[in-house]
């Protein structure tokens, strides 16, 4: 798999030019993202599929989608490898936040959406997959309090 990634805080900076100062001063120096990784065959005719992840600034109308990385090959990707430089932006940008017009704005992740079928979302979360339906363990270790 080929891939190529665009750096996220370029790609964000390039999407706020699409709002006037007005849209951006409202959302009150805090951007909300939103997240799409999909799994898609590119032509009927190949084997070729794209995963594309887009991300999405929730909080401004209507909104608009960027691209922050694109996967090209034949097969499905044989491993997660082409999600470590936007993971390694995003946690950058969720510690560090982003200035735009020497204004501090801070980062928050709304959600992360899976557009794909049972197993490619199995693959995307790391989990097995049994048919049309993916199964995911959780155990939650905490405290129990009384009250």
């Amino acid at each position: 798999m080929d891939y190529f990634h665009f750096e996220l805080e370029l790609m964000i900076l390039d999407t706020l030019k699409k709002y006037n100062k007005k849209d951006i001063d409202a959302v009150n120096n805090e951007l909300i993202l939103s997240l799409t990784i999909e799994g898609l065959p590119l032509f009927k005719s190949s084997k070729t599929t794209v995963w594309p992840v887009l991300g999405l600034i929730c909080n401004f109308t209507p909104p608009k989608q960027f691209p922050i990385t694109l996967t090209v090959g034949t097969t499905k990707p044989s491993n997660l490898e082409f999600l470590n430089e936007a993971i390694n932006d995003l946690n950058n940008l969720i510690i560090n936040g982003i200035n735009i017009n020497d204004e501090h704005f801070n980062i928050r992740i709304l959600n992360i959406i899976y557009i794909c079928d049972a197993p490619a979302k199995a693959f995307v979360k790391c989990v097995n997959s049994l048919g049309i339906l993916d199964v995911i363990s959780v155990s939650d270790v905490g405290t129990i309090l009384d009250g």
